[in-house]
C-alpha cells in the first residue's frame, strides 16, 4: 500500500494548539492552591508547632504558608526582599532560612511564634571569613545543626559550612571552593553536590576546613544540577536541566567506581526539563518545568518506572516555565509544588508500586544476544530497546494482562499475549527470535510530468529496524537486494524535483508504485541535495541535522526544533553539538552555506523563500555579528539582504530575484553566511524549508501568517483557516504565470472551503483579508 503527499502537505497541528488547558494527574490529587501575583521559586515544607508550613519563594520576597488544612492555604508571613528570579528557603529547629541570587544574604525567620502569632522577627547574616551577599542555593543539615550555601558570590561558589546551632548567629566552618555548586545535599560528613558542567560530587566534610573530593562523574547531558541520595547511601538522583533532560540513578557501593543504573525522561511532551528531584522511600519526586510533578518508583533503580505526575502548568515541551520545586517530606505525606507562573501547590500522592517487565532476547538456533530489539507492551505506549548484551526492562503503575510484542529488522516479528504484570512484582520474560528471508526490493522515480525515469535520485527507506539510503540508476530504479518486509517511511527527492514523502508497506514479491515528483526547487533537508559549507569560523559551522536547543538566560539561542510542515525534523544549523550555550556557537569568522546551481531561466517572477532563524546576543554592548543573504549569478554576488535578529522563532523570508539580478539567464546560488564580528557575540543561524516559487508580480508575497491551509495538496477542495475576526475577506488562486483560475470568493472568520483548479500542477492562493494580503503555495494533485 502506498500512502504519499507531496512535501507541501501542511500537517493539521493547528487545531491541536489551540486545545484549552486541562490538568493532568496520574496517581495524584489536587488538594489546594494558593495564586500569587508574582512568580515563585522554590519550596520547602516545615512541620512547626503541630503545623504544617510551606516556606516559598517568590520573586519580590519570602513567604510562609499554612497547609495544615491543604484546602485552604493561608500566608501568615510574607518578608520583602530585593526582587531575584531564585529564592532558596529552608526550615530547622523553628526557623525558616531563605537564601537569593541578588542581595542580602541569609535571611533568618523565628518562626517560634507561630500559630499562635504572625508577627515573626528577622534577621540577615554575610559571612566575616567568607563574605558574600548572594546565594543560589542552601541545605541543612538538620541532625548536625550546619548550614551549606551553595552558589554564593564568595570564591568559586562552592559550599559555605556554617554552624548554626545559635541559630540567628551562624559561624562560619570552612567552604569547598573547587568548584561552583549549583544544588546540594548533605548527611553527615558527606555532601553531594551538583558542579552542571563539571559533573557531580561526593565531598568529605568531616574536616570542614579541608574537605576531600571522594568521587566525581558526568551525568548524562553534562549539566548536573540536583542530586539526591537514597536514605542508605548506595544510590543517588540526579537531574539534566537542559530539553529533554535525563534523570538519572548511579550505584555509589564503590565510590571509586560510581555506575549510572538507568536514566529516563519524561514521557508525556517532547523536550520537557527536569528541575530538581528528591528521594523519598524508594520514589523520586521532581519538579519538572513545564510538565509539573512527577513521581517514579526507584526500588529497582536498574528500572526505573513513572508511577505518578500532576502537570501544573499550561505550557508544554521545552522551557523555563512551571513547577520549580517539589516537596514531599510532610508528615501527612502532602506534596507542595511551586510553579513559576500559577501559584503554590499541595497534593496527595498515591504512591503505587510499579509492575516490571524484564528479560533478555537471543537468536532461535545460535543462543546469539540480539541487540535493538524493540519490545512493546501493547496499548500502554510502554517501549523499550534491548541492549548489547540482549537485555530490556520496562514496566508500567497499571497492574493487569498484556501482550508484548518483540520486532527487530531481519527477523520475523513475535508476539506473546497473556503476560501478567503485578504492582511491586517483575516478570522475566525471555525470548527466542527467528530469522527472516530477505528479498530483493525495486522500486522506480519518475519525473510527474514526462513520466521519462530520474536518475540519481535519492530514495530514503527507514523504520525502527532499518535506516538506508538508495540512489535510482540510469532507468530511474532503486534497488536494495537484501531487504525485509515491512512499513517504512520513504523519503524521496533530488534537487531540480519537488521531493516526496510518505508510507509504503514493501513485501515480498510486491511492486511499489512508482514515486513521481515535480520539477521544481524545494528542500527541507530531509535529504542531502548538495548543499555546500565553506568559511573561516574557528566553530559553529553549518551542519544538517535535527537542531539540538540551547538557551541564554531566558532566549532560545539554538532552536529545538525544525519547521513543522515539512517531512522531518532536519534543518541547516551553524552548530549543533548542544551543552552550553557558547559551546558551539559561531566564532571567530563566517560560515558559508551555499545552495546548488539553479536554472530558472523557465520563469517569468521567480521568488526564493526559506524560514530562518537568528540569534544574537550576549557580551557587554550590543550584538553586531550578521545573518546575510546572498545571490550567487555569473561572476558576480550579490547581497539581497541582512536579517534581523528573530526572537526565539522561525521567521519567514522572501525576495524576488529579479529585483536583484539584471535577468534569468544564468544559473543562481542562493548564499547564507553568519559571521562572528569582532568584539564577538553568542551568535546562531538556522535555514529551514527552502523554495523557488513563481509569483504573479502584482504585491508582495510576505506571509501574515493568519491563513492555514489544509489538505495540501489537495484533489478535490482545499479547507482555509482563518483566524481572527475578519471585516472583508477574499480568496483567490491564480496559476504560475500570473493568470486568475475562477472567480474570486469572499472568506469569513473561521473555516472556509475552496473548490480546487481541475488540472494537477502548483498554484497561488492569495487572500486579502482587512487589507492584509497573504500568499501560499497550493499543490494540486488530482
Amino acid at each position: 500500500m502506498r500512502t504519499f503527499v507531496r512535501l507541501f502537505l501542511a500537517i493539521n497541528l493547528w487545531f491541536s494548539a489551540q486545545a484549552v488547558w486541562a490538568q493532568d494527574a496520574f496517581n495524584t490529587t489536587e488538594l489546594g492552591h494558593l495564586a500569587y501575583t508574582e512568580d515563585l521559586s522554590e519550596v520547602r515544607g516545615a512541620f512547626h508547632n503541630g503545623h504544617e508550613y510551606a516556606l516559598v519563594g517568590v520573586y519580590n520576597g519570602f513567604s510562609i504558608v499554612d497547609v495544615t488544612d491543604p484546602t485552604t492555604p493561608t500566608e501568615v508571613f510574607f518578608a520583602p526582599g530585593a526582587n531575584s528570579i531564585w529564592r532558596d528557603p529552608f526550615y530547622h529547629n523553628g526557623y525558616a532560612y531563605c537564601v537569593n541570587e541578588t542581595s542580602g544574604g541569609l535571611l533568618i525567620v523565628d518562626m517560634s511564634p507561630l500559630p499562635g502569632s504572625t508577627n515573626l522577627t528577622s534577621v540577615s547574616y554575610s559571612g566575616s571569613q567568607f563574605p558574600w551577599t548572594k546565594a543560589h542555593n542552601m541545605f541543612v543539615d538538620t541532625e548536625a545543626d550546619k548550614a551549606y550555601i551553595f552558589g554564593s558570590n564568595n570564591g568559586v561558589g562552592g559550599a559555605l559550612i556554617l554552624d548554626i546551632s545559635n541559630p540567628t548567629s551562624p559561624t562560619e566552618l570552612g567552604r569547598w571552593n573547587d568548584h561552583y555548586i549549583h544544588d546540594g545535599f548533605v548527611r553527615g560528613d558527606t555532601l553531594w553536590a551538583a558542579c552542571l558542567e563539571q559533573g557531580s560530587f561526593v565531598v568529605d566534610v568531616s574536616t570542614p576546613s579541608n574537605p576531600v573530593v571522594l568521587a566525581n562523574w558526568d551525568t548524562p547531558s553534562q549539566f548536573s544540577h540536583n542530586i539526591w541520595p537514597s536514605d542508605n547511601n548506595e544510590h543517588c538522583f540526579t537531574t539534566d536541566e537542559v530539553n529533554s533532560g535525563f534523570v538519572a540513578a548511579y550505584d555509589m557501593s564503590n565510590l571509586n567506581n560510581v555506575v549510572e543504573t538507568d536514566k529516563v525522561r519524561h514521557p508525556l511532551t517532547e523536550g520537557v526539563i527536569p528541575h530538581n528531584t528528591h528521594f523519598i522511600n524508594d520514589y523520586i519526586v521532581t519538579s519538572h518545568y513545564r510538565d509539573g510533578l512527577v513521581i517514579h518508583d526507584v526500588s529497582d533503580p536498574s528500572n526505573i518506572i513513572l508511577t505518578g505526575y500532576f502537570d501544573t502548568s499550561p505550557f508544554s515541551g521545552g522551557g523555563f516555565n512551571g513547577a520549580w520545586g517539589a516537596w514531599p517530606y510532610l508528615p501527612s505525606g502532602n506534596i507542595l509544588i511551586a510553579d513559576i507562573e500559577e501559584g503554590l501547590f499541595i497534593v496527595g500522592p498515591d504512591y503505587v508500586r510499579a509492575a516490571r517487565l524484564q528479560g533478555n532476547v537471543t537468536e532461535f538456533g545460535s543462543g546469539s544476544v540480539l541487540n535493538a530489539v524493540q519490545i512493546d507492551v501493547v496499548g500502554t505506549g510502554l517501549t523499550d530497546v534491548t541492549d548489547l548484551f540482549g537485555d530490556y526492562a520496562t514496566g508500567t503503575a497499571t497492574a493487569g494482562t498484556y501482550s508484548v510484542t518483540f520486532q527487530k529488522g531481519g527477523y520475523l516479528p513475535q508476539t506473546i499475549n497473556g503476560v501478567v504484570l503485578t504492582n511491586g512484582a517483575t516478570v522475566t520474560l525471555d525470548v527466542q527470535m527467528i530469522p527472516d528471508v530477505p528479498f530483493v526490493l525495486s522500486g522506480l522515480v519518475l519525473d510527474a510530468a514526462s513520466g521519462q525515469p530520474v536518475s540519481g535520485a535519492t530514495v530514503h527507506v527507514v523504520n525502527d529496524f532499518l535506516d538506508e539510503e538508495l540512489t535510482t540508476d540510469a532507468n530511474g530504479v532503486y534497488s536494495d537486494t537484501n531487504f525485509y518486509a515491512g512499513q517504512y517511511a520513504v523519503t524521496a527527492g533530488k534537487w531540480g524535483y519537488i521531493g516526496e514523502c510518505g508510507s509504503i508497506d514493501f513485501s515480498s514479491g510486491s511492486v511499489p508504485d512508482p514515486i513521481e515528483l515535480l520539477k521544481g526547487y524545494y528542500d527541507d533537508f530531509s535529504l542531502d541535495l548538495g548543499w555546500t559549507v565553506s568559511g573561516t569560523a574557528a566553530s559553529g559551522i553549518w551542519e544538517r541535522g535535527f537542531p539540538i536547543e540551547t538557551i541564554y538566560l531566558d532566549s532560545i539561542s539554538n532552536p529545538g526544533s525544525d519547521m513543522i510542515n515539512d517531512c522531518d525534523g532536519n534543518a541547516y544549523v551553524t552548530g549543533n553539538g548542544g551543552g552550553g550555550v557558547g559551546d558551539d556557537d559561531v566564532d571567530q569568522g563566517v560560515t558559508i552555506l551555499k545552495s546548488p546551481l539553479m536554472d530558472l531561466s523557465s520563469l517569468n517572477h521567480p521568488a526564493l523563500r526559506f524560514n530562518y532563524w537568528f540569534f544574537n546576543s550576549g557580551g557587554n554592548d550590543a550584538g553586531n555579528d550578521t545573518f546575510k543573504v546572498k545571490v550567487e549569478y555569473g561572476p558576480s554576488i550579490t547581497t539581497v539582504a541582512s536579517l534581523p535578529v528573530t526572537a526565539n522563532q522561525w521567521k519567514p523570508f522572501s525576495f524576488s530575484l529579479l529585483d536583484h539580478i539584471p535577468n534569468l539567464s544564468n544559473p543562481i546560488q542562493l548564499i547564507i553566511e553568519v559571521e562572528d564580528v569582532l568584539p564577538g557575540h553568542l551568535v546562531e543561524g538556522a535555514i529551514d524549508v527552502f523554495s523557488v516559487e513563481e509569483t504573479t508580480g502584482i504585491a508582495s508575497v510576505e506571509k501574515s501568517g493568519r491563513v492555514s491551509l489544509f489538505p495540501n495538496p489537495a484533489s478535490h477542495y482545499v479547507n482555509l483557516q482563518v483566524d481572527g475576526a475578519v471585516n472583508e475577506g477574499s480568496a483567490q488562486i491564480w496559476d504560475v504565470a500570473g493568470r486568475a483560475v475562477g472567480e474570486s470568493r469572499r472568506i469569513f472568520q473561521g473555516l472556509n472551503t475552496l473548490n480546487v483548479p481541475r488540472t494537477t500542477g502548483i498554484y497561488l492562493l492569495e487572500t486579502i483579508i482587512d487589507g492584509q494580503r497573504q500568499v501560499q503555495r497550493l499543490v494540486v494533485d488530482h
